[in-house]
């Protein structure tokens, strides 16, 4: 009798141990995907450098945009802002000031990138935009609402993320920046959206000798 009382207690022990270990895993198996340390919650700052060091860089924040970001594991917000047509005369746009030499017809390369101060602790990669328009209008343009763009420049993340990328502007336009991030990579990043960036590029004044 007591080599069966033995047995049945090392039997009950397996079994408590196997029923916490049970309880344990179950938990963790029920809290799902992690959710982003941070979460942008409104669209970044681009900065534009150009190729050239005469022409500079600016630094850009978004005019219209549409943001979703999630804030909890049940739980998103965000906002929708709207701004001025880009050849609207009391747009307040950035100006990127050119070469003296530049002219309409002279392309400057830039290159591209976006600041998120937000998630300057963040470990997880954040992609790219899925897609960047550059939409160009004339100088002469603004203040006519009906006016057709000069160009439309369109790019996917493949481009975007590409080691020479580079946008090409010209001198004497305004320009409408359009960066959209997918719906596609919610659970990764916490946030998508499109957010437009509106600026104007004019030549700076010959120096007198």
């Amino acid at each position: 009798m007591e080599r069966n009382d033995s047995k049945m207690k090392n039997c009950l022990k397996r079994w408590k141990t196997v029923l916490l270990i049970a309880l344990m895993v179950v938990p963790a198996v029920g809290c799902g995907k992690k959710v982003p340390k941070d979460s942008l919650t409104r669209p970044p700052e681009i900065t534009l450098t150009a190729f050239v060091k005469e022409a500079g860089e600016i630094t850009l924040q978004a005019g219209s945009y549409n943001w979703n970001y999630r804030i909890s594991r049940e739980e998103e917000s965000g906002g929708v802002a709207d701004a001025p047509s880009p050849l609207d005369e009391t747009y307040p746009w950035e100006m990127m000031v050119l070469p003296a030499s530049a002219s309409g017809e002279e392309e400057y390369q830039f290159s591209f990138e976006w600041i998120v101060k937000e998630l300057e602790d963040k470990t997880d990669e954040i992609n790219w935009p899925d897609e960047l328009m550059l939409i160009s209008y004339d100088e002469a343009d603004i203040g006519n609402m009906e006016a057709e763009e000069v160009e439309t420049l369109t790019y996917t993340r493949e481009d975007v993320e590409g080691e020479n990328f580079m946008l090409p502007l010209h001198s004497g336009r305004v320009y409408d920046l359009v960066l959209t991030w997918s719906e596609e990579d919610y659970d990764k990043d916490g946030f998508y959206g499109t957010a437009s960036y509106v600026f104007r590029t004019v030549t700076s004044e010959v120096e007198e000798e």
